[in-house]
């Protein structure tokens, strides 16, 4: 979802929301504001904040990636970040 409304989520609240969002047992590995360039998410939404953290899981894999509407504060993206290997 693209906007042009001004963005008043703020980092600290973006991390607010993916905490609350993710099971306890997972690592955050940072918010952004820019897609994380180790990322192959394809498609991913534009002016959110990026959440790159663990999967549920623990196994070999990729990393996780939120985004996380910087307008509405809600998840419009959660998918694996394409970021193994």
């Amino acid at each position: 979802m693209t906007t042009d409304k001004k963005p008043f989520l703020s980092q600290n609240q973006a991390l607010k929301v993916a905490r609350k969002h993710l099971a306890q047992a997972i690592r955050i590995f940072s918010v952004t504001e820019i897609l994380p360039a180790n990322c192959r998410a394809y498609n991913a939404p534009k002016n959110c904040w990026y959440v790159l953290c663990s999967s549920e899981t623990i196994m070999l894999g990729p990393s996780r990636l939120i985004c996380i509407d910087k307008v509405t504060g809600k998840i419009v993206y959660d998918s694996p970040a394409g970021d193994e290997g």
